[in-house]
């Protein structure tokens, strides 16, 4: 059978770890084949290297006798910048791009090999652990997506960020033996000096009873806010003590539409109600808009990120252009929010992140998606080891009687069949007041507040490789109230604003 090998994916920066992953494989017999990913040609790179990696007797692997092919590890986020700094959202993007040409390239194979995707502090699992590294997060739940295109197997690994380059390339040969030797399903788990930890969902008690209460002489900014979900959110925290809310959209024309609507909800909850043009995925756009709101409006208390576009496309198809359409106003526009409040010294009370059940499970076709919205994960945990406000919520479907097309019988069926049920509008923000009332934000940074009517069938569905979730004559639906098609071109993607 000859020796097991493995084939390395990773950045010429990490040298030093790729040497002593190498060393550590080859005391237990493996070899290692390395190909470097920032080459100006790394996406031929990596489909020659996957090419030639599954002939046993192949120059690739520089070794003595045949060597099998046992999987491919991706490295990433090894030397993760930090998310208030100014390349936070450019190297959160750099990192899916990264993976992407990775997993297009092995998509497109008859038969795939299973994957590892190794980061580096992407989990925040420890009190010593450092901020959490966004891009890192984001790559979980664009691995967790192509999961479900492929039948390889797809599994991600967490290094210690705080490990040397000797300790991390020890961490990741001990996991990858490990899951040779116990041919372990296609798992999660992060990795420190004290042990491997696993996600494990649990469910989270309600706090007493409570309404959260906001400070009338403070500015509350929602982007995406004049969506379905937007305008809901907006007349919650005015039923809830705000007196000044901010709706962000980066689309004038939306803005010029719901201006009547703006000014009947300002009119009857006796407050003042703003929107404007922002774009934010532009950075110096938010900064500017968030200064002149704290400067001339009032002093900003909250912050609400719902921003998003959905958009559906198989990874096998699926060009940088693209997936930047969606990544762009979900998780580069939640890193901009947060560096502006950073960089303008906002005292926030509250800092809340919309993100989606996509992130945690994963979907077939919406790998950009999961990926934009689990940096949203990374980015909370970020900010609450920085000692700042933050709560993210990986909502289910919403169901939205104003504002969601009907959704196609099939889509339903399949839906309910993991286990899974649609939110309304109330059941969904009366979860985010318990929430937000209780104080539960101080436990932990993200919480799932899908309703769950059978853990069995989810586990069962979510571990199941499947090639699409949504056949051709069924929808996408997206949070906020949005009906997508199977394969829409960028141009009809879905947006949130």
């Amino acid at each position: 059978a000859g020796r097991r090998g493995w084939l390395l994916f990773a950045p010429a920066a990490d040298a030093a770890l790729t040497a002593a992953l190498s060393a550590a494989l080859s005391a237990r017999g493996c070899a290692l084949a390395v190909v470097e990913t920032d080459s100006v040609d790394a996406e031929a790179r990596c489909a020659a290297a996957l090419g030639a990696a599954t002939c046993p007797e192949s120059s690739l692997w520089r070794a003595d006798g045949p060597v099998a092919l046992c999987g491919v590890v991706a490295l990433l986020g090894a030397t993760p910048p930090a998310a208030d700094s100014a390349e936070g959202a450019a190297g959160a993007c750099g990192a899916v791009r990264e993976l992407l040409t990775l997993t297009r390239a092995m998509a497109r194979l008859k038969e795939a090999p299973p994957l590892h995707v190794a980061t580096r502090g992407a989990q925040a699992v420890a009190p010593s652990d450092p901020p959490a590294d966004v891009g890192g997060a984001a790559c979980w739940g664009w691995a967790r997506a192509y999961a479900r295109e492929v039948a390889g197997g797809v599994c991600c690994v967490d290094l210690c960020a705080r490990a040397d380059a000797a300790a991390a390339g020890a961490m990741l040969a001990n996991h990858l033996a490990d899951y040779g030797a116990q041919s372990a399903e296609p798992a999660e788990a992060a990795i420190r000096a004290s042990g491997a930890y696993r996600p494990t969902p649990e469910p989270v008690q309600a706090p007493p009873t409570g309404r959260v209460a906001f400070d009338g002489s403070k500015a509350y900014v929602v982007s995406g806010g004049l969506g379905g979900l937007g305008l809901h959110l907006v007349r919650w925290l005015l039923a809830r003590g705000a007196r000044t809310v901010v709706a962000l959209s980066s689309s004038a024309a939306t803005v010029d539409a719901r201006r009547a609507e703006l000014d009947a909800i300002a009119s009857t909850c006796h407050a003042a109600v703003h929107a404007r043009v922002v774009d934010v995925s532009d950075g110096p756009a938010v900064l500017s808009a968030l200064d002149d709101v704290h400067r001339h409006v009032a002093p900003i208390g909250g912050i609400f990120h719902l921003a998003g576009v959905l958009d559906s496309c198989h990874v096998a198809d699926l060009d940088w252009p693209r997936a930047e359409r969606v990544l762009a106003p979900k998780a580069s526009g939640a890193l901009h929010l947060h560096r502006a409040s950073v960089d303008l010294h906002l005292e926030l009370d509250h800092f809340v992140l919309f993100s989606s059940i996509y992130a945690l499970l994963g979907y077939a076709q919406l790998a950009h998606y999961a990926a934009a919205n689990a940096a949203l994960d990374g980015l909370a945990a970020n900010r609450r080891s920085l000692g700042l406000p933050a709560l993210c919520v990986n909502w289910g479907l919403w169901r939205d009687a104003h504002s969601m097309a009907p959704q196609s019988v099939g889509f339903v069926r399949r839906w309910e069949a993991q286990g899974m049920r649609y939110l309304d509008v109330n059941e969904g923000l009366g979860a985010l007041d318990a929430l937000m009332a209780g104080g539960a934000a101080a436990d932990g940074a993200a919480f799932g507040a899908f309703p769950v009517v059978d853990w069995a069938k989810l586990a069962a569905s979510a571990h199941a490789p499947r090639s699409a979730l949504f056949p051709e004559d069924t929808g996408a639906p997206a949070e906020g109230g949005v009906e997508v098609g199977g394969a829409a071109p960028a141009a009809e993607v879905s947006t949130s604003s």
